[in-house]
């Protein structure tokens, strides 16, 4: 499982963003990342369905 720190460029389904908070997972909860996109909306994914943005 990929651990992600805030400021890590990433990549959700095609959509770039920066990621704010990398959520743990917790007992049934899977890992999240809540992720600002570039096209300006804050969300929260799944940190399983999300790519490190190679610079």
């Amino acid at each position: 499982m990929t651990e992600f720190k805030a400021e890590d460029r990433v990549r959700y389904q095609g959509d770039k963003g920066t990621v704010v908070k990398f959520i743990p997972a917790q007992g049934n909860f899977m890992a999240v990342c809540v992720v600002d996109f570039d096209k300006g909306v804050r969300g929260t994914v799944r940190a399983t369905d999300v790519r490190v943005e190679e610079s």
